[in-house]
């Protein structure tokens, strides 16, 4: 996540943009420009970093953290006005930041701020013979981690982290490939950057981690090659979670099946190179 988004269209004061979308969070938010809502995100995004630079994990009592993420929301569900990976970036930008900002996220606007971020995401096209197009659409899917990681930290449970990987697994049974791969990559990069991820221990919830194993072991075989290898790797951060290590044994069961894999593309690129040397 980029430390600073400071930028020549934010605006001088940051806390005059923000003081007026929460006197007008009530006004349709059809009827206010999509500059003005692009100016919001990122003054919330410069506040939040101008406290943290201070010591201080709150915005004040004029700001409170609950009323911006409601002006968020209604932001999030213009979602015609922010597909494009420069505006959606900035909105997973500003939800990261209030991340680091007390008290911690109601779990219910969580859920729907998630819900709103993941369907965009999957609105989106990768831009084509567009470099800086696709340079944005690879910054907006490399912030999609540490914004579940932010999240995530605000309180480090078992159970909220089962609820933060269920967002990303209702895609990774989507019958777009691209979907899957997004979801896939998401997932491993937040697993990969977490630190002291929890055991599980409570029995509805090591139900639940079965589950959501049962289903990333299908995505191994994934017809989209792309998703194979992260789902390698979530069985391999996820199995060491539960009380039982027998799932260790599914992990070397995999490293096998995956070295067995190169080894027979490699017979198969040996075959064809030779039946071209025949053949010439």
């Amino acid at each position: 996540m980029s430390s600073s988004v400071r930028s020549a269209t934010a605006s001088s004061v940051p806390h005059q943009v923000i003081d007026w979308f929460l006197r007008r969070r009530r006004k349709r938010m059809q009827m206010i420009s999509l500059t003005a809502k692009i100016h919001f995100m990122l003054d919330v995004v410069i506040c939040c970093q101008d406290a943290l630079e201070r010591g201080e994990d709150h915005l004040g009592v004029l700001y409170p953290k609950t009323a911006i993420l409601r002006v968020v929301l209604e932001v999030m569900k213009e979602l015609d006005q922010l597909q494009n990976p420069e505006n959606l970036s900035l909105v997973i930008r500003a939800i990261y930041y209030l991340s680091q900002i007390k008290p911690s996220t109601p779990r219910d606007m969580e859920t729907h701020l998630l819900d709103l971020v993941l369907q965009a995401i999957s609105k989106l096209e990768e831009p084509e013979d567009d470099p800086a197009g696709q340079a944005s659409y690879n910054n907006m899917r490399a912030d999609l981690p540490h914004l579940l990681q932010g999240l995530w930290e605000e309180e480090p449970s078992s159970a909220h982290l089962l609820s933060i990987l269920n967002h990303l697994r209702v895609w990774i049974h989507s019958p777009k490939g691209q979907e899957r791969a997004w979801a896939m990559e998401t997932m491993a990069a937040f697993l990969r950057n977490s630190t002291a991820l929890p055991d599980f221990h409570l029995p509805e919830l090591v139900l639940q981690l079965k589950g959501l194993l049962t289903d990333i072991g299908i995505c191994v075989t994934d017809a989209k090659e792309e998703v194979r290898p992260y789902a390698r790797e979530i069985l391999r951060h996820l199995c060491p979670l539960l009380p039982s290590r027998k799932e260790e044994i599914l992990i070397e069961d995999l490293e096998e099946e995956e070295e067995e894999e190169t080894e027979e593309e490699e017979e198969m690129e040996e075959t064809e190179k030779t039946e071209e040397t025949e053949e010439g």
